[in-house]
């Protein structure tokens, strides 16, 4: 059995109705905490060296064991504590920020657009600074995210602001060094970002463009397109052809369908989620019919004008990273949010590798 096998351990049991299972613990010897919240945690027994179980009812909220987690984490010393806080300050962030750089970089080389630094620093940065700046900038508070984040952003609010306008103002200055149409372009996403969960008065009236439905995920996929695609295509003057659309497509698509996918996951861990996301407006099997819908579109079509133009790179091996690019997300959402279930996993593939095997095209 499981408890049986456990090191001499405190196990804590978070749930309301999870009394069964501290029975158990404490029946195999080990020291137990019964609490409802994290509130009721006595600390005072710790060093922060101890290994602790936590042992949850199946219909306990996963904010509510995540927030139990996170109070036991921060009592932990030494390189262990600080990769938990860089972990939830800045992983999630930073991997999507250099996956969004890097698809920016095989996406000009399968335009044939000049590769350099910039365009794919620039697409990270402002990945980055968005990110981060994201729950700062939403009226309805940090308790979006569950009481668990929540409390981790407001107690490290200083040092995760500092980083993303230190982020922010690299990505204006690098605009700024590519040309004034990029600096216009990039400027304008960055405040089209900032306000999208503000409040206006318009007519005697309060309007938000977080009030459209749907409107989240469509203005996060067009404000990444429009950073990585067509900002640097305007600014080097490409012809607007077919494949400059497809890439446009191409980086919408899956902007869109890795922001639905964390909403889904968003769905399963208890937090916040509204109208302005499409599985709240449609449904979770309609969002994923159109998912599948588009990864389909945006295969076939990539497919056709791989292989329409077959002077530009290897068509097999582009071929072969659109099809893996379209497929992962699909596998992504049944093997981890079908076959298993939600909390937090000590290994878990991130649906943000897509971004980075489009990246793959600028070695072909």
């Amino acid at each position: 059995m499981l408890l049986e096998a456990l090191p001499p351990t405190t196990i804590t049991v978070s749930t309301v109705r999870a009394s069964a299972l501290a029975e158990l613990a404490h029946h195999y010897g080990k020291p137990v905490q019964y609490v409802e919240t994290a509130a009721e945690l006595d600390l005072t027994g710790f060093t922060g060296k101890e290994t602790v179980g936590v042992l949850a009812g199946a219909s306990t909220p996963t904010w509510l064991v995540d927030e139990v987690v996170d109070v036991l984490e921060q009592l932990g010393d030494g390189p262990s504590r600080w990769r938990s806080f860089l972990q939830a300050a800045y992983g999630s962030s930073s991997l999507m920020a250099m996956g969004a750089g890097l698809m920016t970089l095989g996406v000009h080389k399968w335009l044939s657009l000049p590769l350099g630094w910039r365009y794919p620093t620039l697409t990270g940065t402002y990945v980055l600074a968005m990110y981060l700046l994201s729950p700062f900038l939403d009226p309805l508070g940090l308790g979006t995210k569950g009481p668990a984040r929540a409390r981790f952003l407001e107690r490290n609010r200083r040092i995760l602001l500092i980083s993303a306008l230190a982020a922010l103002g690299l990505t204006l200055g690098l605009a700024a060094s590519l040309g004034m149409k990029v600096l216009a372009v990039v400027g304008s996403a960055t405040l089209v970002g900032a306000a999208y969960k503000r409040r206006f008065h318009l007519g005697g009236r309060e309007w938000s463009l977080r009030q459209i439905p749907g409107s989240k995920d469509v203005v996060v996929s067009l404000a990444l397109a429009t950073v990585a695609v067509i900002t640097p295509v305007w600014q080097e003057g490409r012809t607007w052809d077919l494949r400059t659309f497809a890439a446009i497509f191409l980086v919408g698509v899956l902007a869109f369908v890795r922001t639905v996918i964390y909403e889904f996951r968003d769905m399963q861990n208890d937090q916040i989620v509204g109208k302005e996301t499409l599985p709240i407006l449609m449904g979770k099997r309609a969002t994923k019919v159109v998912l599948i819908g588009l990864l389909g579109t945006l295969l076939a079509g990539t497919l056709w004008l791989t292989f329409e133009t077959r002077g530009q790179g290897h068509p097999l091996a582009v071929a072969l990273v659109l099809v893996i690019c379209a497929a992962y997300p699909v596998l992504y959402l049944w093997l981890y949010h079908e076959r298993f279930t939600a909390g937090k996993n000590r290994f878990e593939l991130s649906v943000d590798l897509s971004f980075y095997l489009v990246g793959l095209l600028a070695l072909i």
